[in-house]
Order: structure tokens, then C-alpha cells, then sequence
């Protein structure tokens, strides 16, 4: 027995390495089931049989874990003097930023290259109402909400550069990266997409990093199943190397999960894509306008899913098929899978061998400080027993 999630339900730990159904029992099962993510299965026909056991616990497990919280922005005090001295120190550093871009291009396509795109800075940073410290149930700092229409108002007076600079913006989760345009469907909305985002770095010859894409799936999915051959790679399913390949986006590249909260808080709804070939992974989140050549399916997928339960996902490349059939695998993922493997950090010696390309915002020092300075004043409302209320952040 363990205790897991916040209410501390007492679940009973199922081993990974035999399926879940007792009456099968058979070694290294492949399918784990995706609600719970507590319990592996050998096949769809061992799901069903075990169900009526299964879909109590699953759904009481799950109850823990499927909430995400709304998107929150890091915030400042008005009243505060070093607050504002911060957000000035960000400000003065977005504008040096943007002076030295070349005028404002045309929309550039998602599919263009990343070196298309200019580097900005977005200070997307809410005020808190005064004497509002908005602290959560763990009695750290929680970040401001914003709600959607606010943030698209936000967003629409912010004098932006639409449609050819990948913007940063900070959120309590984690830099997002964004280019914004306007809705062609709706004047007074923004809409968002990214281009191709490198995760590994182009191969160059010596330079490149000791562990390539490829090494990496059958890596993970050797540990993942005791008897997997971590050697041959078409032994895997195209969607077991889709799902892999996007476990390791969110472990490398903690850029992606922010982006996509911020597209769920705009109302966008899109896909995350990703292309995957033998020493690169590039990934992209792409708006529903953007996406009506891949097909109904494709479509159909976006317009019903629950975007605060998942995301859509599209691999393609040589690693998930070969040039002869080329194939792109349609996924829909937990929410909070994602934001799971967002909150895991890879030791640097694999990123270092993984040549993985970390950004690092030119403000990050600032976005830092306010962080630290808003988790010391909740601690202090806390010590003083101060009753915070954070019901309109």
C-alpha cells in the first residue's frame, strides 16, 4: 500500500512489469492505462477484463492527479519599490531587445525556420491587488490568473510584433515561447504558434552529443519493459516511439509544457507537433487554422478534445516512419502526463551529452528575484497568520 496525491488516498502499487490482470500475469505488458497511469496491461482485451476491478481505484487515483491548475502569471506589488525597480530592470530589456530588430515583416509561416524569426521578450506581469500575496494551499507563492478575456485584452494593447518574433513570455510554470497574430476568424482575439523549436542541436560532426534521439527511445523503453531489446529499434510501434518522443520533450525542454498552458489560457486550440529524426527532435505548437491540411481526422480530434485534459499530438519524421511510408501518429495525452514529466529534471550530464538546447531568458535573473521575493512575503503573510484570498486573482 502508498499514499499518493494531496488527499492522501491509500492505493495499492500495481508492478509494471506484469500485467495488471490477475488472471494473465504475463511478463513485460506494454499498455499502461492512461487515466491512473498506475496499472500496465499486456492488452486491450486484459483492460477490459480487469475493468470492473480496475474503475473505482482508477478513477479515485485519477482524482488526485488530472486537475491542472489555470495558467498563472508571476506578479508584482505596485506599492512596492524594489517590485517596480525589478520590473523596470525587465522592461528596459524587452525594449532594448525589440530596438534592435529590423522593421516588421510580413506573417511568417509556423513552418519556416527558426532563424526567420526574431527574439523578444513579452513582460506579461500582472499586478496583484494591494496587500494580496496570493499564497496556495502548500503556503508558497502562487502566481496571478488572468482570465481569457482579460489576457487577450492584455495581449491586444501590448503594441506587440505580430507574426515574426518568437516572444518569451514568464509564467509560474516556466518560460513560454510564442509568436502571436491576429485571429483571421476574430479581430478582437490573438492568436498563437511556434515554429520549429529545436530540443537537440543539429548534428556537427565531433560536436554532437553522445546520445542521439534514437539511443534515447530505446533507452526509455528498455526501462520501461524489463525485456525490451534496447538495441533494435523497429521493434517499437510507431506509436510507442511518438509517445516516448514526447515523454522526453517535456523532460529536455521546459519551454514546451508553459507554451501549451498559455495556449489552453488563450482559448487556442491547436497541436503540439513534433518532428523526430535520428539527432534531432523539434517541436512546435500549431493553432487549428494552421493544421486544416492534415485532414479531418486531424481536426475533428482538435475540436473535441478538453483542453484542460489533454493535448493533441502529431509526430512525423524518420524516426516514427521511413520515407517510403511516411507515417504521422495522432495522439491524444493527459494533461497532466505532461506537466508530470515538466516537473522531472534531467541530471546536466545528460543534457550535456544530449546537446539539448536549454533556453534561458535574458530577464531570468530578474524573473528570479521577483520569484524569491514574492515566496518570502507569502511566507511571511503565513507566519503571521495572515488569511490570504486569492478567489480573484
Amino acid at each position: 500500500m502508498a499514499t499518493v496525491g494531496p488527499g492522501g488516498l491509500q492505493v495499492k502499487l500495481q508492478s509494471n512489469n506484469v500485467c495488471g490482470n490477475p488472471v494473465c500475469r504475463r511478463i513485460a505488458p506494454k499498455h499502461k492505462c492512461a487515466r491512473c497511469m498506475s496499472i500496465c496491461y499486456c492488452s486491450r482485451e486484459c483492460q477490459l477484463s480487469h475493468y470492473s476491478v480496475h474503475k473505482m481505484p482508477c478513477k479515485a487515483i485519477a482524482a488526485q492527479f488530472l486537475g491542472v491548475d489555470n495558467l498563472r502569471f508571476l506578479g508584482f506589488e505596485p506599492q512596492d519599490a524594489e517590485d517596480r525597480h525589478i520590473i523596470m530592470a525587465i522592461t528596459t530589456i524587452a525594449e532594448q531587445l525589440e530596438r534592435t530588430m529590423p522593421l516588421p515583416s510580413c506573417m511568417v509561416h509556423p513552418d519556416a525556420p527558426l532563424s526567420h524569426f526574431h527574439e523578444g521578450i513579452l513582460p506579461l506581469l500582472p499586478a496583484h491587488k494591494e496587500g494580496d500575496c496570493l499564497i496556495d494551499a502548500d503556503q508558497t507563492y502562487a502566481g496571478v490568473v488572468l482570465s481569457q478575456r482579460l489576457l487577450q485584452t492584455m495581449l491586444l494593447r501590448a503594441n506587440l510584433r505580430m507574426g515574426d518574433v518568437l516572444y518569451s513570455i514568464t509564467t509560474r510554470d516556466g518560460v513560454a515561447r510564442a509568436v502571436l497574430a491576429r485571429d483571421p476568424d476574430s479581430a478582437d482575439r490573438v492568436l498563437m504558434y511556434t515554429p520549429l523549436i529545436p530540443m537537440l542541436r543539429p548534428s556537427q560532426g565531433a560536436a554532437m552529443g553522445s546520445i542521439s534521439v534514437a539511443s534515447l527511445i530505446r533507452w526509455r523503453r528498455s526501462t520501461m519493459c524489463a525485456h525490451a531489446s534496447a538495441s533494435d529499434l523497429t521493434q517499437f510501434t510507431p506509436t510507442e516511439r511518438a509517445s516516448i518522443a514526447q515523454e522526453l520533450l517535456f523532460l529536455a525542454d521546459q519551454t514546451a509544457f508553459p507554451t501549451m498552458q498559455l495556449a489552453r489560457a488563450m482559448g487556442v486550440r491547436g497541436a503540439l507537433v513534433l518532428h523526430v529524426t535520428e539527432h534531432n527532435l523539434c517541436w512546435q505548437f500549431r493553432p487549428r487554422f494552421f493544421l486544416r491540411e492534415m485532414g479531418e481526422e486531424v481536426l475533428r480530434a482538435i475540436d473535441n478534445y478538453d483542453p484542460d485534459q489533454a493535448i493533441v499530438t502529431l509526430t512525423m519524421g524518420s524516426i516514427i516512419s521511413s520515407e517510403d511510408n511516411p507515417t504521422t501518429v495522432l495522439l491524444v495525452n493527459p494533461l497532466h502526463v505532461a506537466r508530470a514529466f515538466h516537473q522531472q529534471v534531467l541530471e546536466p550530464k545528460v543534457l550535456a551529452n544530449m546537446r539539448a538546447t536549454c533556453y534561458q531568458s535574458p530577464c531570468q535573473a530578474e524573473y528570479d528575484m521577483l520569484h524569491a521575493r514574492q515566496s518570502q512575503k507569502a511566507a511571511h503573510c503565513s507566519d503571521m497568520g495572515v488569511a490570504i484570498d486569492e478567489s480573484e486573482a
